[in-house]
């Protein structure tokens, strides 16, 4: 058990109709549900769903290297290949995920939230911190005639933003979920990223997956923001991204119009990811959101999501031999994601890297980046009036690769209640037992949760809408602090 503050983060496995632990079938759907969430912890505690942990058990099978006959050249891209093979695993594994039919909807839809996303996702939910430390690449060997290599790896799927001192305050309690599941939709398991990049991966066999929900009991009752994460898309169409539906979309219901823009992130076409160039190729941007200026220089701009994110990595480690020839060479990892690990920034023509003006090649470019001590009442709300303007390298978005192209920006928004979810889940939490058995009485009300030494009094009410309300006794309707 994690223990934070007084109490501790409690994982519970979730089953669905296929059991507990179920197996990976190539384009098929898998489910769990959430009902058997408990509503409270030992009969005081009030839980929070923070988020889902999914574990992948199987084994990937090594394909012929660049030779064909079971070599791996020193160096090349196949050898630099084995570098984040987590992560090209679950891609290959899942083609995108649902969680659905909550109190209020659809959390995450398989619309806006594909595998490729996932990575950016856990980091950010997770508080801009990678919840595990960085595993070597998997070893080739080329003497065996099984070219398996086993796994097992987890990650968190954030069904709220753990940014910020109380970023636990963004969950919501498991009666929200209880009619909720978790879905799968699988992928294909084998590599589908052409002949140029993981060639030498050729596919995952005997793959299952285990599910738990990752609870928070706490000795109140609060209901704060709901999160979701929106994929913004817009054919290519000259060197305008249309965005100005920002903040409008949602597939959840009882939440006010408008959204509070944490996260933007445009996505490349790197690292699985389903964009229509490289953040390199970019050389001209205007934002006009949150005081953004024209600029045509976009290495600040990645800059500040990886001072944000942090590295505890060494740039060179972990040396591993990935070539399997006897000589360990580093695995270039360059503190991981959201760098391409096999792409170093040398030109598409090979002979200057005048063009490469952000070495190693990340795979997003971070417009808003939420910081560690993010407040939510600084969050700007966006009811759809911003427009991106974006300009890219001669000849990049004209080349045979970007037929039919599609400018992705994925959003992470926080979503305020209308009058009428306050009053359904306020009945709801009372007809579960959790108020009576958290609080000792059904007689509650609604209240302002603020945290260190915020006045309510001087928090105008725009700012409030995402703040988290707690339920009080309505005998002793003091704010809580904390």
């Amino acid at each position: 058990m994690a223990i934070r503050n007084h109490t501790g983060i409690i994982p519970w496995r979730l089953t669905g109709p296929g059991g507990q632990r179920q197996r990976f079938v190539p384009g098929q759907q898998l489910s769990w549900l959430m009902k058997t969430l408990p509503p409270v912890t030992d009969g005081k505690l009030c839980n929070f769903l923070l988020g889902l942990m999914v574990t992948v058990i199987g084994s990937v099978v090594v394909g012929e290297g660049v030779s064909g006959e079971g070599a791996v050249v020193p160096g090349s891209d196949l050898a630099r290949s084995k570098i984040n093979t987590q992560w090209d695993i679950i891609r290959m594994l899942i083609s995108s995920l649902e969680v659905n039919s909550a109190w209020h909807g659809t959390a995450l839809s398989s619309q806006h939230v594909k595998g490729s996303f996932l990575q950016l996702m856990e980091l950010v939910g997770n508080g801009m911190e990678r919840p595990y430390r960085l595993r070597p690449p998997m070893r080739y060997n080329a003497q065996s005639t099984d070219r398996r290599h086993y796994f097992r790896f987890s990650f968190f799927v954030p069904l709220s933003l753990l940014c910020g001192v109380k970023g636990h305050h963004t969950a919501l309690p498991t009666v929200c979920y209880e009619d909720a599941q978790l879905q799968l939709n699988l992928g294909t398991g084998t590599n589908t990223w052409g002949s140029a990049i993981y060639t030498d991966i050729a596919g995952v066999k005997d793959c299952q997956f285990d599910v738990s929900a990752l609870m928070l009991p706490q000795d109140e009752v609060w209901v704060g923001p709901a999160v979701q994460w929106i994929d913004y898309q817009q054919k290519l169409a000259g060197e305008a991204v249309d965005i100005n539906g920002l903040g409008t979309v949602s597939t959840m219901d009882r939440t006010e119009k408008g959204a509070g823009i944490a996260g933007l992130f445009w996505l490349s076409n790197r690292l699985g990811m389903p964009g229509p160039a490289m953040v390199r190729d970019i050389t001209d941007l205007t934002f006009p959101f949150r005081g953004c200026v024209h600029t045509t220089h976009i290495d600040p701009l990645v800059r500040q999501f990886e001072t944000i994110m942090g590295c505890k990595q060494d740039v060179a480690g972990p040396f591993v031999d990935i070539a399997g020839d006897g000589a360990d060479e580093a695995s270039g990892d360059v503190g991981g994601f959201p760098y391409d690990d096999f792409d170093y920034g040398v030109s598409e023509s090979g002979d200057s890297d005048a063009d490469a003006t952000l070495p190693p090649n990340p795979s997003i470019l971070s417009l808003v980046t939420p910081t560690k001590d993010l407040e939510v009442t600084k969050v700007q709300v966006s009811e759809g009036t911003q427009q991106l303007q974006m300009q890219f390298r001669d000849g990049v978005l004209t080349g045979d690769g970007c037929t039919g192209a599609t400018h992705h920006i994925l959003a992470c928004q926080l979503h305020s209640w209308t009058p009428e979810a306050w009053t359904s889940i306020k009945q709801r939490l009372i007809e579960r037992g959790v108020v009576r058995k958290v609080l000792g009485t059904d007689d509650v009300d609604w209240s302002l949760k603020v945290i260190n030494k915020q006045n309510p009094l001087g928090i105008m009410d725009r700012k409030r809408r995402f703040m988290a309300m707690r339920l009080v006794p309505t005998a002793n309707p003091a704010v809580k602090v904390g």
